[in-house]
């Protein structure tokens, strides 16, 4: 499920599971897949799967896509 790019940040991060929150935001603290699977008990493969899925439900295209949106998921949650 693509969510087109106008949606907001806040909507799109509702739709996540708590386990994609929490890949999430290992992303944006820069660790690795081996580092947030090992954080979270699962294979970092695991890990990998959840980013895919990740960068398809809010539509960004890589790694650091996703740890920018969740900077400006943070930013906008704390200015509302």
């Amino acid at each position: 499920m693509t969510v087109p790019d106008d949606t907001p940040p806040t909507e799109r991060v509702s739709r996540l599971s708590e386990r994609e929150l929490s890949v999430l935001r290992g992303i944006a603290d820069d660790k690795t897949y081996a580092q947030i699977g090992n954080d979270l008990g699962i294979g970092h493969e695991s890990i990998k799967s959840y980013a895919n899925r990740l960068r398809a439900k809010l539509g960004v295209d890589s790694k650091v896509g996703l740890a920018l949106f969740w900077e400006r998921y943070v930013r906008e949650k704390e200015t509302a």
